[in-house]
């Protein structure tokens, strides 16, 4: 055993030297409290790190105008489907006239996914239309 002066409090501590080839290897400069709390905040930072990855990634996933969508505002039958629908072989539908929220609730359901892991994406109608167009044209060419 070593005693050591830690380098962040000042505090003396015991430390065992672990040696490999005659070189001192992993030489602590803090101790056990010191290092501990250290990476707290280093946890601490990779956690915010992460978190603003994910909404930067939100972000490009969800247009401006539904992401501050205030759920009270929309229908219960929307908000009931939102928190039922759990992902599987059925889909969820929201059905009514425009101005009823039913791209918002699509957007608070896939919200609610992205947040729990899952990988998301969206596209607009015009896109999705683009996309089998192109489906079509490409399966179109194959068959010739």
């Amino acid at each position: 055993m070593e005693r050591m002066i830690c380098k962040q409090c000042g505090v003396e501590f015991e430390h065992l030297p672990f040696f490999f080839g005659g070189r001192e290897m992993f030489s602590l400069p803090t101790c056990d409290a010191c290092h501990e709390s250290g990476f707290a905040d280093y946890q601490k930072q990779s956690d915010e790190h992460t978190r603003a990855q994910r909404e930067l990634a939100w972000r490009a996933i969800c247009p401006p105008l539904y992401r501050e969508t205030d759920p009270q505002r929309l229908p219960a039958s929307f908000l009931h489907a939102i928190g039922e629908w759990q992902p599987g072989p059925k889909g969820v539908a929201f059905i009514g006239t425009a101005g009823m929220g039913k791209t918002r609730a699509a957007f608070l359901l896939l919200r609610r996914q992205f947040d729990a892991g899952m990988r998301c994406e969206a596209i607009s109608s015009t896109r999705f239309a683009t996309l089998i167009s192109d489906l079509y044209t490409a399966e179109d060419k194959h068959a010739a």
